[in-house]
């Protein structure tokens, strides 16, 4: 069973949403750890809190990844037009 308090840290009392970016998102995410104050000493908030940073974070790396491989495939598509346009150029 999964831990309950997965991407928590308690420090003073105080609830912390922590969590590493994954290694498929370092490249296009420039922080390598994510830390902010969920601003609660009460562990039932802090879960909540967590939850919707979690998804607003997967999410997040979800675009980040699409918008890559969306450039990528607009380059290679440039790349394609362009080499099909020297050769109908060398044809003529």
């Amino acid at each position: 069973m999964r831990d309950e308090n997965f991407y928590l840290n308690s420090r003073a009392g105080h609830w912390y949403y922590y969590r590493w970016v994954p290694q498929y998102a370092r490249d296009l995410d420039h922080r390598r750890l994510v830390r902010m104050s969920l601003k609660t000493r009460a562990i039932v908030i802090a879960r909540k809190r967590r939850d919707r940073l979690a998804a607003a974070d997967n999410e997040y790396w979800s675009a980040l990844l699409t918008l890559h491989a969306e450039d990528i495939a607009k380059e290679k598509l440039q790349s394609l037009k362009d080499r099909v346009e020297k050769r109908y150029k060398a044809a003529r």
